[in-house]
């Protein structure tokens, strides 16, 4: 009788085991969403300083006839969204859009197609951390027209606009370290295009002198 008993409780402990174990199997999946998520947050603050640099660089500018800054109290931080994007199938889907933007323009079909390939290529996944990021940026610019009154004089500023651009960026982590690896504008219509200071900034493409 002890014996059968004893044997009755091996075999509940055996399920007991195995019931935990399937429920630990099952959870790995959504604690790997979870440490995901939780590093996304710092991920995400330090792909906004990324941004802010790279749209710094590529939107403002001074020459003899104009000059394009950011408003004072403008922050690009406070105007970004960023999605991280889950796994390569995602990522693949997400970049198609960008590089759909830059077929069919000054660019060969070629250049197009091997640099998007290399983006492709760095892409890799990782479990514990979101490796790439599709961000949207609503920018906002004061364009300043300069008027030369003579040599050594500072210009004086003729007129202002406001300028307002929707962009897009596809980034990765490259070495540890984000990098934006593409970017484009939205026109009135949600199309995207390529602009100029992108096509000189990841084709090395010669621009016009401004």
């Amino acid at each position: 009788m002890i014996d059968i008993s004893m044997k009755r409780a091996g075999a509940i402990y055996v399920i007991f085991v195995m019931i935990v174990a399937g429920a630990y199997y099952f959870s790995l999946s959504s604690q790997d969403e979870f440490l995901r998520d939780n590093r996304w947050v710092s991920d995400n603050s330090a792909l906004n300083l990324v941004l802010e640099n790279e749209v710094t660089l590529l939107y403002t500018f001074q020459n003899s006839e104009m000059r394009q800054k950011l408003p004072t109290e403008y922050r690009i931080g406070n105007s970004t969204t960023s999605i991280p994007i889950d796994n390569e199938g995602a990522f693949l889907t997400a970049l198609e859009d960008f590089k759909e933007a830059a077929t069919g323009g000054v660019i060969s079909n070629e250049e197009v197609e091997a640099y998007f390939e290399g983006v492709t290529s760095d892409y890799y996944y990782d479990e514990f951390q979101y490796t790439a990021a599709i961000t949207t940026i609503d920018l906002e610019l004061i364009r300043e027209f300069l008027t030369i009154l003579g040599p050594n004089i500072p210009p004086v500023i003729s007129g202002t606009e406001d300028v307002f651009v929707r962009l897009h960026a596809v980034s990765i982590i490259k070495n540890n370290i984000w990098r934006v690896m593409f970017l484009v504008e939205e026109d009135v219509d949600g199309n995207y295009f390529v602009p100029e200071v992108s096509l000189e900034r990841y084709f090395d493409y010669e621009l016009e002198e401004q």
